[in-house]
């Protein structure tokens, strides 16, 4: 599984976030989205990995609102799926308030990314991304029922056993 910490997204990162764009989105953002989000001081991260340098997994768009907030986008490079980051960053930031306001502050203060990592790797949110995505494998599985045995149906219970297991 692969570890990464929140850093805010700047205008240097942007070839590497429309990479990941175009090559996630059908109808990609383009260059000016993400610099309106930048110029508008929305919440515009990108999810580095901690053991390489710079090396963007995906990015994500925050808008603030009053006691709310609203994403706009986020994307995981492909070669990164199945890790489930964007579901532990997401479950993350809704259990703990904290990392809330770690985010709020754009991580301005010393150890504010640690702390954020910390966060998310304490959490319950790996538990939950999880237990989401054994639940979907149970639900597609479920759905095999009323297909014949055959080495194709055994193929697709066994890719969903290998897709939960693979990320853990």
């Amino acid at each position: 599984m692969t570890d990464f910490r929140f850093e805010i997204l700047s205008l240097k990162d942007l070839d590497k976030v429309i990479d990941a764009e175009k090559r996630s989105h059908q109808f990609p953002w383009s260059e000016k989205n993400f610099k309106d989000c930048i110029d508008n001081a929305y919440w515009n991260y990108v999810l580095v990995d901690i053991s390489a340098e710079r090396n963007i997994l995906g990015h994500c768009i925050v808008l603030p609102g009053v006691e709310e907030l609203h994403l706009l986008n986020i994307t995981i490079c492909p070669e990164y799926r199945r890790e489930n980051i964007a579901s532990r960053t997401l479950f993350a930031i809704e259990e703990t308030p904290y990392l809330k306001l770690l985010i709020e502050r754009e991580f301005n203060q010393q150890n504010d990314i640690e702390n954020a990592v910390n966060i998310v790797m304490s959490s319950q949110g790996i538990d939950r991304s999880r237990a989401l995505a054994t639940h979907h494998a149970s639900t597609a599985i479920k759905y095999l029922d009323c297909l014949s045995p055959s080495p194709s149906k055994q193929a697709l219970f066994d890719l969903s056993d290998y897709i939960v297991s693979r990320l853990y």
